[in-house]
Parts: structure tokens; C-alpha cells; sequence
């Protein structure tokens, strides 16, 4: 059983902590540490709701499912929902952005499974949007192939001319009586990998079980217009299934990505937080803006709003600001203020042409220049390496000494001396743009703009590059400077208790800080 310590956080200060530790976990999966997520992730439904939920939640790219008669039961991690079968209970989604577009390029989808064994060439679906008159899309789910209880996975598409499926090799072993037989299964849907237009590979439990690669003719796009179904396929085929954690990537996985999954066990993967860092630089972050569906600075409290075309897209983790032509921007009214600083972003940059603002005001801030890092300041006072587009990309900036510092993706880029330096915080102020030059506004995406107000080493902006939102798991003790608290509480869960939650573990390093008079520190 995970142990936590349960502590009071001011409700002002929104710091988000998770810390998790080796302890045994689900009946048939060990706990660990979460791990990160892997990039590219378009959809993830956590599948935890209690009853009466009026939504399936995707935590990443708001493709919230409608359920029909849903079943709330313990999952791998946290909850799970389990779906009754015969089009009697399900979930449907209209997908949006990212999610439409699933079938025009590579994909992918892993979930967490448990059935009962079915009846001969029956199925338990897990994903379908799959249209038969058109021979568009694709489904998922489990079947029993000519005899009853010889479950395999299979994957079903079609583009409208090609329609095939491919199916995994050994039996599935279902559940036993009260004892569920959890399996996590995935597959991976590529175009041109080496002299194959299409390559099809199924993983169950971390381990590849079928490939179907060939060159169809004329291979075209499974998209289609209907819902995607979750657990659902409203016919007399549609056998029971009971799913957990499942995502849709708009990439390829590789093989070791979908084993770290599945070897996470109940630790899952590390869940968004408020302000993903490196619990260890908490004390030193004076602003965070993660871009979750709004312009929040969910730590220094600098709240910006989205002008022109700035929106909402899909993010390194979670979601982040979209900037499109002409221009668009997030305004802010005013930030931090320091002499010594870093900035950094993950940018995913669509258009590298003049100059492209990442976090600046009028007079000076962080730019690309034509795609290269950059300081302005009535003059160019940093010029780094030219950053790659159309893919994401950690860019930091430091400031320290009259030393500017960039780093590209964690490792050192290059310096530049120029004393004076400060961080933007008059006119214009703002993320992807500034008030006086809209032809400076960035094209592309930003996520999660962070500030601290001190020169990070090499090493913690390597850290935070790597994406690292979940420290090495530990017991840790809660330390009050007010001596009338308490250094530790207990609390049942529910939403009038105020209290954040810690998993505890084994030893852990020195963590974290400041949350209305407390901080966490290492119990030996």
C-alpha cells in the first residue's frame, strides 16, 4: 500500500508536488516512478471518473468522450471504466485538432486491458472509428478467433480501397474468477519505413505480438467523419472490456517507449502538472505559464490574455499557445523583475523567418532570430544556434555576471558578454509577440515559458530539458516555520480538505520549498 503525507498548502500559492516511491502497487503490476510521457501525444484518457461523471476527461487535447452506462472500477492506475458490451454502455468523442487528423500520417494507441473470454469471433473493443460503408479508419479491440477464450489482439483499417487487419500471435490469458488479468496493449501505424509504404506492428504487455508491413496500392488517408468509440461497438459482437490509461500519439512509438509504459506498471505516466520543473528549482521559479487551456502564470500570479490569433494547441505536455499568421499574442500587463534570470520555453517553430518573439516587451527580451537564439536590447546582445523547426525544442537563456548563457535542448550553446541586462517587464510585454512590431509576433507553438530568478547551472537546464516533472521517489517530512503547526497531517480525501498529497517511498534527495509557511525537505 502507498503511504502519503498530507499537508496544508496555501490556497494562494499553487505548487503541485508528486513525488512517488517504490511500494507495492496494483495485484498484478509493481509501482515504481511514473514516467514521463512519451512526446507527440494527442489524446490521453485516464479513464478514473467516479459515477455520474458527465465526461470521460482527455487531459491533453480536451477530446472529452460523452459516456453511455459507464462502470467506475479500479484500474492499473488509479480508477478504470468498464464498458458492458452489446452497444449497452460506451463512449463517443467528435474529435477535434490533433485528433481528427489521426489516420492522414503515423499514429499510435496503448491502453490498459482486462476481459472476460468471448465468444468465438466476437470482439471487446477498445478503440473503433471504423466506417464499413466507406472502408475508412480503424479500430482496436480484442477477439476470440474460431473457438471461444483464444483472445489476440487485432488492429482493423482501411482507406477507402485497402481493408486488412493484423492480429497478434499467442493468446491473451483473460480474467480468472475475481482475479483480473491486466494487459497492456498497443500498436503503431507508420508510412514509408524503409522499403514498406506501411508498417503495422502490435505490442502486448511491453512486447511486440504481430507486424504487417507491405506496400498497399495508392495508400491514402483512413480518415473518416464519425465518432471515435471508446468500448463500444453497438452490435451483438461487442463483448464486455474493462480499459485504463488510453492514449492516441500522433507518432510512432518505438518499441522501448511502449515497454517503459507498460513497465511503469501502477506508477503510470507522470500526469501534467500546474507547472512541470524540477522540484529541487522550485525556489528559485518566480513564474510559470503552462498554457492549459488559459494564460494563467500559475506561480508568480502574472496572468496574461490571448489577443490576434493566439489560441490553444497541443503542447510538449498537455497543451500550449498556438501563434498563427498574421499575428497573435499573449499580453501580458506586467512580470517579474530581476537582474539575474533564466527563461525558458519548449517551442515548436513553424516559421523561422526576421525575428520571432518568445518572452519580451518593447525594448528587449527573448527572440529567435532568423531561427537562431537571441537577446534584443536596442541591438542584438545574444546570437546562438539555429534552433530546428517543426519539431519541439527546449530553448533557455540565462543571464548572470553580464553573462548571457543559451542552451539548445539542455546542452550549452554559446555566451555573450553585455552588462545592464534585465528582464523585460514594460510596454508590449509578452509571450509569442510585443505591442510595437506585430511582423515579430512567432509562428508555431509555446509551452510551458518558465522563469527563475537566478542563472541555472548546465546540469538543471539539462534536467529540465530531459522533461523531468517527477523527482526520484522518497518518504519526505513537511517542516513549518510556524511553530503552532503541525509537521505532518493526515486527512480522508474529499473536496473540503485542503490539503495536497505526497507518495512515499524510500530515501529520497532534498526536494522542494515555500507553499504558504511550509516546505518539504529528505527524511533521513
Amino acid at each position: 500500500m502507498s503511504r502519503f503525507l498530507l499537508f496544508p498548502v496555501s490556497l494562494g500559492v499553487l505548487v503541485l508536488l508528486l513525488l512517488f516511491a517504490a511500494q507495492s502497487g496494483h495485484e498484478t503490476m509493481a509501482q515504481g516512478a511514473c514516467v514521463n510521457a512519451p512526446s507527440d501525444l494527442v489524446s490521453w484518457w485516464p479513464l478514473d471518473e467516479a459515477s455520474g461523471a458527465p465526461s470521460l476527461q482527455d487531459i491533453i487535447g480536451g477530446n472529452n468522450a460523452t459516456p453511455v452506462a459507464p462502470q467506475p472500477v479500479s484500474g492499473v492506475v488509479d480508477g478504470a471504466i468498464h464498458f458492458l458490451g452489446n452497444g449497452l454502455s460506451g463512449a463517443y468523442v467528435a474529435p477535434q485538432g490533433a485528433l481528427f487528423d489521426i489516420g492522414l500520417a503515423d499514429f499510435s494507441i496503448d491502453a490498459w486491458v482486462n476481459f472476460d473470454a468471448a465468444l468465438a469471433n466476437s470482439r471487446h473493443y477498445i478503440v473503433n472509428k471504423f466506417d464499413s460503408s466507406t472502408n475508412k479508419g480503424y479500430a482496436l479491440y480484442v477477439m476470440s478467433p474460431g473457438i471461444t477464450g483464444n483472445e489476440r489482439l487485432e488492429f482493423m483499417w482501411g482507406d477507402g480501397s485497402n481493408v486488412s487487419t493484423v492480429q497478434s500471435i499467442t493468446p491473451i490469458t483473460t480474467n480468472q474468477g475475481t482475479t483480473n488479468e491486466w494487459h497492456h496493449v498497443a500498436v503503431t501505424f507508420a508510412r514509408s519505413v524503409g522499403s514498406y509504404a506501411l508498417d503495422i506492428r502490435l505490442y502486448v504487455d511491453g512486447a511486440q505480438q504481430g507486424i504487417q508491413v507491405g506496400n498497399p496500392p495508392g495508400l491514402g488517408s483512413l480518415v473518416n467523419f464519425l465518432f471515435l468509440e471508446i468500448g463500444s461497438q453497438p452490435s451483438t459482437i461487442d463483448e464486455p472490456i474493462t480499459i485504463d490509461e488510453l492514449e492516441i500519439f500522433n507518432r510512432a512509438l518505438n518499441p522501448s517507449e511502449i515497454a517503459d509504459i507498460y513497465n511503469a506498471g501502477s506508477a503510470g505516466k507522470c500526469k501534467p502538472g500546474p507547472c512541470p520543473t524540477d522540484p529541487q528549482l522550485v525556489i528559485d521559479l518566480v513564474s510559470c505559464w503552462p498554457a492549459e487551456e488559459n494564460a494563467v502564470d500559475v506561480v508568480g500570479g502574472y496572468n496574461g490574455t490571448l489577443s490576434g490569433n493566439a489560441t490553444f494547441g497541443p503542447g510538449h505536455l498537455g497543451r500550449a499557445f498556438s501563434f498563427n499568421p498574421p499575428s497573435g499574442r499573449v499580453s501580458l500587463s506586467s512580470g517579474p523583475s530581476s537582474s539575474e534570470f533564466t527563461v525558458d520555453a519548449w517551442v515548436y517553430i513553424l516559421n523561422s523567418d526576421g525575428y520571432r518573439t518568445i518572452y519580451a516587451d518593447n525594448a528587449r527580451g527573448f527572440w529567435l532570430k532568423a531561427g537562431k537564439l537571441n537577446w534584443w536590447a536596442v541591438g542584438d546582445r545574444f546570437l546562438g544556434v539555429t534552433v530546428p523547426t517543426h519539431k519541439w525544442q527546449h530553448v533557455a537563456l540565462t543571464y548572470s555576471n553580464s553573462t548571457f548563457t543559451g542552451y539548445l535542448n539542455g546542452f550549452l550553446d554559446s555566451t555573450s558578454i553585455y552588462a545592464g541586462q534585465y528582464l523585460p517587464t514594460g510596454d508590449g510585454l509578452g509571450i509569442g509577440g510585443h505591442s510595437v512590431t506585430p511582423g515579430e509576433d512567432f509562428i508555431g507553438l509555446i509551452d510551458q515559458v518558465r522563469i527563475f530568478k537566478r542563472a541555472l547551472t548546465e546540469d538543471e537546464i539539462h534536467r529540465l530539458s530531459q522533461n523531468q516533472t517527477s523527482p526520484v521517489g522518497g518518504v519526505v517530512e513537511l517542516v513549518s516555520a510556524q511553530a503552532d503547526s503541525p509537521r505532518s497531517q493526515a486527512a480522508s480525501s474529499g473536496p473540503s480538505v485542503p490539503y495536497a498529497a505526497i507518495a512515499g517511498g524510500a530515501a529520497a534527495a532534498v526536494l522542494a520549498v515555500a507553499a504558504g509557511g511550509w516546505y518539504v525537505r529528505r527524511r533521513p
